[in-house]
């Protein structure tokens, strides 16, 4: 008797599960693209004004801001489910975005035809997307990078692979234990003029600002901590894997604006002030900017953050 008690609750725990799991899956389904109600269509600019533009791509969309219109929303197009959404890379000259997910897949979206097009006609290498978060100062031989399981950055020798100096957030400490991932600082974007490094740091929910002109001769000063405006807690919506918000950082290509996944703030770089938030990049980490002149993408930001080991 008690043998059959507990296969019935067994198949009633696997029977409450298999629900719960559909109508989280239904319910995402329905999420609308962008997260935005009535988004409208992405189309690329025909004219030959130089257009400034932020992709923002949560699961199952491609999301197009403004930069130069209040980061207003001009487009979105949708993305089939794949296994969720680990880096995206961009290359203008083959006016391509090679998106890569978690099941090991690879999409290759054509951006003037506004459309999937096979992955074997991209040459773009993705293998760069798939790295911890780092940020390169070519001219000074200095590349800086986080880590899993450590709250603050590194300084390196670009040449030597030498450590010139470990940082971390002064008045500001983590426990491992109460935060989720095991990545606190998963994000850092050096600004396009490489005086200012900025570093994540998940779970307080701030971004912190570092002095880093002086830079091999000096270690990076600690000149601003930005508490942003939604905390970095809680799962993406929509989400297939890896949901727990990390974060990630960008500068803009003129390094007006940080842009800060998995938060969703978007931040004056001078003022150091949060300008707007939005829903897409509350909800993903995966962001660059493409730039457009004369109807054809012309820049883009490097690469988008990537995902460490967990």
């Amino acid at each position: 008797m008690t043998r059959i008690r507990l296969r019935v609750l067994g198949l009633g725990v696997l029977l409450f599960a298999l629900l719960g799991g559909l109508t989280a899956y239904f319910s995402s389904q329905k999420i609308p693209a962008c997260l935005v109600d009535n988004a409208p269509r992405w189309r690329r600019p025909a004219d030959n004004r130089l257009h400034r533009y932020e992709y923002v791509l949560p699961d199952r969309a491609i999301c197009v801001f403004d930069m130069d219109e209040r980061q207003k929303l001009i487009g979105a197009t949708k993305l089939p489910p794949a296994g969720g959404i680990r880096s995206v890379v961009a290359s203008p000259a083959r006016h391509m975005l090679l998106i890569g997910y978690g099941t090991g897949s690879t999409l290759a979206f054509d951006l003037l035809a506004n459309r999937i097009v096979p992955a074997g006609r991209s040459t773009i290498d993705a293998t760069s997307a798939t790295r911890p978060p780092f940020a390169i100062d070519g001219g000074k031989g200095v590349v800086y990078t986080t880590a899993p399981g450590s709250l603050g950055f590194r300084a390196s020798s670009l040449e030597t692979g030498r450590i010139l100096y470990s940082e971390s957030f002064h008045r500001f400490t983590w426990n491992p234990q109460e935060f989720g991932p095991s990545a606190p600082s998963h994000g850092i974007s050096l600004s396009p003029d490489g005086r200012e490094l900025w570093v994540m740091d998940a779970p307080n929910s701030y971004v912190h600002v570092f002095d880093v002109s002086g830079v091999p001769a000096s270690p990076p000063r600690q000149v601003a901590d930005i508490l942003l405006s939604q905390p970095m807690t809680g799962d993406e919506l929509p989400c297939s894997s890896d949901c727990a918000r990390l974060g990630s950082i960008q500068h803009s290509l003129d390094g007006r604006f940080v842009y800060v996944g998995d938060s969703g703030d978007v931040i004056d770089a001078r003022a150091r002030a949060t300008l707007t938030n939005l829903p897409a990049l509350r909800n993903s980490r995966q962001q660059l900017e493409i730039d457009w002149a004369g109807g054809r993408p012309v820049a883009t930001s490097a690469r988008s953050a990537a995902e460490p080991g967990r």
